[in-house]
């Protein structure tokens, strides 16, 4: 009867708690808006991504799903581009990976989130060739969509010169997620420094 008892008073303390920081938090803290990105990214996903953030409240506290191998740079460019513009406090999580056009997305955050065991993919963006034995190019280092890639990844400074001189070279560079959050973490703590 007293661990009954018990148990009734913890969970109606756990209930009150999230009950105060419900009202605190404008109802946000339980209530999150959420979507999830998962597979190609193609200008569907750019278009609900745009519909969805232009729902969300200028003070909102919102969470992204990602999960993709990478698709269409372009749509990327608009979802980061929709990401950096929003006053809406993003959360962008990646569980498994975020390949390709996915890292870009991914760093366009305000708050990233990414399992220890997670894959981040960078490389050059790439044109489909039935001729080549992979079945793609990588696009000249001159190509607008490389050079506003690379200005994009060189903002954020997530890539280490090695990195980056390897993924013009037209490597693919992976970076496990410990290692990505390792560097987010540093980023950072050098902006609260400043």
């Amino acid at each position: 009867m007293i661990i009954r008892l018990g148990r009734i008073l913890n969970t109606a303390i756990i209930a009150g708690a999230f009950f105060v920081l419900g009202h605190i938090f404008g109802g946000q803290l339980l209530n999150a808006p959420e979507i999830k990105l998962h597979g190609e990214v193609n200008p569907y996903m750019s278009d609900r991504l745009r519909e969805w953030v232009q729902e969300l409240p200028d003070d909102a506290i919102a969470d992204i799903h990602l999960e993709t191998y990478g698709g269409h740079l372009s749509s990327g460019f608009k979802i980061a581009h929709y990401l950096k513009t929003t006053k809406a406090r993003v959360t962008c999580t990646v569980d498994s990976h975020a390949m390709s056009a996915g890292s870009l997305i991914l760093q366009s955050c305000p708050v990233i989130r990414v399992t220890p065991t997670a894959t981040i993919l960078y490389h050059l963006p790439r044109q489909r060739d039935p001729s080549s034995l992979n079945g793609y190019t990588v696009l000249p280092e001159s190509h607008p969509l490389v050079v506003m890639f690379m200005d994009e990844v060189d903002r954020v400074g997530l890539l280490t010169k090695d990195e980056r001189a390897r993924v013009i070279k037209g490597e693919d560079v992976y970076i496990t997620g410990s290692d990505f959050m390792d560097r987010v973490d540093i980023l950072n703590s050098k902006l609260i420094e400043e």
